[in-house]
């Protein structure tokens, strides 16, 4: 039998595997690993990247945290605020040689350097002007998402590559920096 846990986060509730529990377990413990990514990022800067000792534990805190937000950019976005978000995933992007996924640097390779991405998002989120940081380089994926919502918008946007905080295989995510994505349609 699989061991799963419920999330209370829609009238209905929904079931994920235990290791989305484990994964989000103490999501405060990133905020105190931002001070530390802050000091590795700065003394790999002023190292040349010759310490390999710092890199793998620069690389060990981007996994830790790139796993917590696969199985939940939300509840990691709760946790630990907004602008710490942003600060890790900009720290992480410093050194994505290191950091990123390796199929996230694959894709990151191919593309160009202006990017055609989407959202399926709420019309009210929209309308106050909430901008998402997660999108997708696949229309299908954003529209799955938009139908998640009662009256969902589907917005294609268009972001330089150099505004990309990481890019995940997993439903070709791509999260962007805030005010980077120009929004060139919106559709019901």
């Amino acid at each position: 039998m699989l061991n799963v846990i419920k999330f209370q986060n829609s009238k209905e509730g929904f079931e994920a595997p235990l290791w989305v529990k484990e994964s989000l377990e103490n999501l405060g413990r990133f905020i105190p690993i931002l001070s530390e990514v802050r000091n590795l990022v700065q003394r790999l800067n002023r190292s040349g990247m010759c310490e390999a000792r710092l890199a793998e534990l620069l690389k060990h805190h981007a996994d830790d945290f790139y796993g917590a937000w696969m199985a939940s950019s939300t509840e990691v976005t709760r946790a630990i605020g907004t602008q710490s978000t942003l600060e890790l995933l900009r720290l992480f992007r410093t050194f994505h040689f290191i950091t990123w996924p390796t199929e996230g640097l694959t894709i990151l390779e191919d593309l160009p350097e202006k990017l055609k991405i989407f959202r399926g998002e709420s019309p009210s989120l929209v309308a106050s002007g909430v901008e998402g940081l997660s999108w997708t380089l696949n229309e299908g994926t954003a529209e799955f998402y938009k139908n998640r919502h009662h009256d969902g918008i589907l917005l294609e946007g268009v972001v330089d590559v150099k505004d990309v905080l990481v890019i995940f295989m997993e439903e070709a995510e791509v999260v962007v920096t805030r005010g980077a994505v120009r929004v060139e349609r919106a559709a019901t």
